[in-house]
């Protein structure tokens, strides 16, 4: 009796390791076609990679540039207003009477300390 036990238990262990090496196969077979998928698809990837790290590197220096671009035009500007603001000082300042230079004075510092607050 006692080695019908260890016949059914042997062949029970027999049919689990069957079972297991069958499914290991079918694992094998579907990291095979996996792989043949991957090996099959890396040129084109590559490739399309390449592509992209083109284009974000093209992105990037434009963004670089136009950067740079603003902030040329706005020290453009900054001196346009500087410029202008000077230039109208001036003229005000080359209007008012003598007696009042003065007074023209005083303002036209008052406005300097304004303008360095403002623009530094």
């Amino acid at each position: 009796m006692l080695t019908l036990f260890f016949t059914i238990i042997f062949l029970a262990e027999l049919i689990i390791t069957l079972w297991v090496v069958s499914l290991l196969q079918k694992a094998d077979r579907k990291v095979c076609e996996a792989n043949n998928l991957v090996t099959s698809y890396r040129l084109e990837l590559k490739t399309k990679l390449d592509k992209l790290n083109a284009i974000l590197n093209i992105a990037h220096l434009s963004l670089e540039y136009a950067i740079e671009y603003a902030k040329e035009k706005k020290n453009n500007i900054e001196q346009f207003f500087k410029k202008d603001l000077i230039m109208t000082l001036l003229v005000f300042t080359l209007k008012i009477p003598e007696h009042n230079i003065a007074k023209g004075l005083k303002i036209f510092l008052i406005l300097k300390q304004a303008y360095l607050k403002l623009f530094k």
